[in-house]
Parts: structure tokens; C-alpha cells; sequence
């Protein structure tokens, strides 16, 4: 039986999340943290079955996590920039991809 790759990340660039989301689609299953950033409008982009949305991050769930970042970055009180802090602080336990958009 093959298991799928559990990727823990948040809504940041619909459009590039769903194409990725549909080409990993046999190997990974995404969990996607709802947050004050952006929602999945899926009037926009279906919800693919492999995307699970979740409220949080919890230690020994996930494989790898995925962090998203702008150019926001350079105003450190920007909610952008809070939610990756966020992330970036309490995921200690898996290795960490950071996308910059």
C-alpha cells in the first residue's frame, strides 16, 4: 500500500496551490490551514479530494510543511508576515519548504 505525503500549508496563491495540488495528486495529500490571509474560494478553484482544510498546526501529523512569503515581508507587523512567523515558529517537528511569492 502506498502512502501519500501529508503536506501542512495555507491558502496564499490560489491559482499556483491548485495546480500543484492537481499534479502531487496521487502522492501527497494537502492540509491546508484556514487563516485570516486569504480563504479557498471554491467557486474560483474546486476543492480537490485530496485538500483537507484544517484550523491549526499539530505536531506529528503532517511530513512537510509548506510556508508562503512576500514581498510583505519588509513591514514586519503586515498580517501576512504574522501568519508566517506563526507557522515558521511552531513547526519545529517536520522540514520546511518557503515558497516567495
Amino acid at each position: 500500500m502506498h502512502r501519500k505525503l501529508k503536506i501542512f500549508d495555507y491558502t496564499w496563491n490560489v491559482a499556483d496551490q491548485y495546480d500543484m495540488i492537481c499534479a502531487l495528486k496521487d502522492d501527497c495529500e494537502f492540509y491546508h490551514c484556514l487563516n485570516i490571509r486569504r480563504q479557498w474560494d471554491p467557486s474560483i478553484r474546486p476543492v480537490p479530494d485530496q485538500l483537507k482544510f484544517v484550523t491549526g498546526y499539530k505536531p506529528g501529523v503532517y511530513d512537510l510543511a509548506i510556508l508562503h512569503i512576500d514581498q510583505q515581508a519588509i513591514n514586519p507587523k503586515h498580517k501576512q508576515v504574522l501568519i508566517y512567523n506563526e507557522f515558521n515558529e511552531c513547526i519545529i517537528d517536520i522540514p520546511k519548504i518557503v515558497i516567495n511569492h
